[in-house]
């Protein structure tokens, strides 16, 4: 785990200040009022993404009904996420942990940010997103340190509050032995509901990375499902590089769509959305909860 908060958030404070990299615009919503944002990934049957899709061969449903498409990019997609890693294991699972975290940093591109957490015997998570590959990679080579302890639902929980831009896509790239064991001194409980709940509330899609050798809390599959994230399952530490950058490849390539909803009621609505191609698969958010406006 990281050293004590009071030292490293100073640090983390002072290296985080540094000037990031220029970013891309996002897609502008304007002009499209109350439009919510669909990230959207496309698979063939091999499980490649698919590229070049057009908006006509999109369809949304919300609650059954079929809903324009308002919004549609399909160029290169910026990454902010925040990369979520569970500390919780024996000093050896150090470095293997630091190689999957590598790779994805190494997988960025320049205009992507990174937030970076752990949680053990606490949870700590950076105070911004940062594109500052040198302070990403200092963090991950000096400052990960075992624990006993793993605080799962907390840790997702506050990366879910943390603070991020209006225009970001919100996304949580989770590497975890799956066990949810908090210390006794952390303060507040966390379930498995209150974390979905926020996830569909905020639109953040979650990708969890586990393990073949653990049992799979299903509501981690839960989480990846409806938030259009994914849930990836390997053998050992060894794999997960290659899948950690599988995942920014992933993002990078997400196609986002915009309805406008039917009602802004503040009830939360089922979406579908679908694609016309044969063979392609379709991953998305599959809730969101219109907000009110004063």
């Amino acid at each position: 785990m990281w050293r004590r908060a009071t030292e490293s958030l100073a640090v983390v404070c002072l290296l985080g200040a540094g000037i990031d990299a220029p970013r891309q615009a996002p897609p502008s919503f304007r002009g499209v009022a109350n439009a919510v944002p669909l990230y959207v990934t496309v698979t063939d049957a091999e499980g490649r993404a698919v590229s070049g899709l057009t908006r006509d061969e999109f369809e949304i449903l919300e609650d059954g009904r079929a809903r324009d498409v308002a919004v549609f990019a399909a160029a290169h997609q910026p990454v902010a996420a925040t990369l979520l890693l569970d500390m919780n294991g024996p000093p050896v699972e150090v470095p293997w942990l630091r190689d999957a975290a590598t790779a994805f940093v190494n997988a960025l591109a320049p205009d992507d940010r990174v937030r970076l957490g752990t949680f053990g015997d606490e949870i700590f998570l950076s105070p911004r997103l940062t594109g500052d590959r040198a302070y990403l990679q200092w963090v991950l080579r000096d400052e990960l340190w075992a624990a006993a302890s793993s605080p799962l639902w907390n840790a997702v929980d506050a990366a879910l509050a943390a603070d991020g831009e209006p225009a970001d896509r919100r996304t949580i790239v989770l590497l975890t032995n799956g066990y949810h064991a908090p210390p006794r001194r952390l303060d507040g409980r966390v379930g498995a509901r209150d974390v979905l709940d926020r996830a569909e509330a905020t639109g953040t899609a979650v990708f969890v990375v586990t393990f073949e050798a653990v049992t799979l809390d299903r509501r981690l599959q839960l989480l990846a499902d409806r938030t259009g994230g994914r849930l990836t399952t390997i053998q050992d530490l060894s794999f997960a590089p290659e899948v950690f950058a599988g995942i920014v490849s992933d993002l990078h390539t997400q196609y986002l769509l915009g309805f406008v909803p039917a009602r802004i009621d503040g009830d939360t609505h089922e979406i579908e959305v679908r694609v016309t191609r044969p063979g392609a698969t379709v991953r998305s958010r599959t809730r969101y909860r219109t907000v009110r406006t004063p």
